[in-house]
């Protein structure tokens, strides 16, 4: 299968390559890794998002480095995605409080709701900190 999902992220349908893209974070092999950053500047957003979450799901020193560059370029690939309607599910770490940050409706409703459960089950905050964007009290600016 590993052959097939490399040949289809060079297809010429942008759905194949995102679910090529997708697909090889899976196999966690390390050929993948220069492919997935090549995917981080293809046309279709999607497939650069996929190539994201491929790259957190192989982890390793390189892809870790990569998505550390990416997260704190200009290139805001998150919040264009959200600007075109597209919501994240899961995301690597690195990107967690930029997802998070994009559900911005009724002035980040969402957010304030989850933090409001976070601190009344978890007023220590010790349980994944920071998980999903959502940070104790006693992280977040002026806790």
């Amino acid at each position: 299968w590993f052959d097939t999902v490399l040949k289809e992220m060079d297809n010429s349908s942008p759905s194949i390559r995102y679910e090529a893209t997708k697909a090889s974070g899976e196999f966690a092999n390390a050929r993948v890794v220069p492919i997935l950053i090549e995917r981080l500047g293809d046309d279709d957003r999607e497939v650069q998002l996929a190539a994201i979450g491929s790259l957190g799901r192989i982890g390793g020193t390189a892809p870790m480095n990569v998505l550390r560059r990416l997260a704190s370029s200009k290139d805001d690939v998150v919040r264009e995605a959200a600007e075109a309607g597209y919501g994240e599910y899961r995301t690597h770490i690195s990107f967690m409080d930029q997802v998070a940050k994009t559900y911005s409706w009724n002035d980040h409703a969402q957010l304030k709701f989850q933090q409001t459960l976070k601190d009344a089950l978890d007023p220590k905050g010790i349980l994944s900190p920071g998980k999903q964007g959502i940070w104790p009290a006693r992280y977040r600016q002026g806790g």
